[in-house]
């Protein structure tokens, strides 16, 4: 399968490389011609024989590429966020079903060791059900990419889709809906600490109930030098809690391997395409709810 990666940065590059090792052919695309062969995906589609494509530019630029694909009836691989707002989001997902195309989220905790370890814990009712959530996640940012200036980066950048609420709780509320169910209420609010020169939110902080009746509390934050990534999940009979940093569930240790559930998700998403159907519970009428769950007018922005 040939793919076309639009946007060859971190994640980009990670997709690429991932891509040549499951055996698939790449068509790299992004506005810098030292990452790629193209710098505009219109000329690319036109010079090649593309089987599907993945869409890892800036948060701003997805619904763009993605209606352009989705015209074309090109499988798209979508990173999350869908976007930062709604404009133009009825419109693909109109398209997405008017054409039939294969469309996914790459919400790559949905293969996670330590997720699918809880997931099964979960499931095997030995702490009865759960009943309330709280998942705390604090990173620093100037050490994603040490080697760049961290103001560069998209996440640091409101114009560019940035902040904490759109770039990182869009992977916490995928999970909790994973794990817990639809969100039904939500609250919040997204903030700047004014710790770290940046103009998006630096912080944001949810809380909500999902339609299986659990509540739910949420954190992100990118200015804490000590990192952590926690989830605990308070049942009938007991705790569960896993560290994602620690890679424990429970206190006991589980595997991991940083690069397997990017492996994993690109093989589903192939898998996909090759199956001719999308998986409902992640496709792009999924990725517009999460964008809704997160413009909802209960979760203030605090950052002006």
């Amino acid at each position: 399968m040939k793919l076309l990666i639009i946007g060859c940065g971190s994640i980009g590059s990670r997709h690429a490389k991932n891509a040549q090792a499951l055996g698939h052919s790449v068509v790299l695309c992004d506005p810098d011609p030292a990452r790629g062969q193209y710098t505009d995906y219109k000329v690319a589609l036109e010079k090649e024989h593309i089987d599907a494509a993945i869409v890892a530019s800036p948060s701003n630029l997805h619904v763009e590429a993605a209606q352009y694909l989705a015209e074309k009836g090109i499988p798209i691989c979508m990173e999350k966020p869908l976007a930062t707002s709604l404009t133009g989001l009825a419109e693909l997902v109109r398209t997405v079903k008017e054409k039939n195309v294969v469309t996914m989220m790459a919400q790559s905790y949905r293969w996670h060791e330590g997720l699918l370890a809880l997931k099964k814990f979960l499931e095997e009712g030995t702490l009865g059900s759960p009943k309330r959530v709280v998942c705390v996640a604090k990173e620093y940012l100037p050490d994603w990419h040490p080697n760049q200036d961290y103001r560069l980066e998209y996440a640091a950048q409101k114009k560019m889709g940035g902040g904490a609420l759109f770039t990182s709780m869009s992977h916490t509320l995928d999970v909790i809906e994973w794990l817990f169910g639809g969100v039904v209420e939500i609250a919040g609010s997204k903030q700047r600490s004014g710790t770290l020169d940046m103009d998006a939110d630096d912080t944001a902080d949810v809380a909500g109930q999902t339609a299986r009746g659990v509540t739910f509390t949420a954190h992100n934050d990118y200015f804490t030098k000590q990192p952590s990534n926690t989830i605990r999940v308070e049942c009938e009979q007991g705790v569960a809690e896993i560290d994602l940093r620690g890679n424990t569930l429970n206190g006991e240790p589980y595997a991991f391997d940083a690069n397997k559930r990017y492996l994993d998700e690109l093989a589903y998403f192939v898998t996909l395409v090759e199956r001719g159907g999308a998986d409902p519970a992640l496709d792009i009428a999924h990725g517009a709810h999460l964008v809704e769950l997160m413009c909802d007018n209960r979760i203030k922005d605090l950052t002006v």
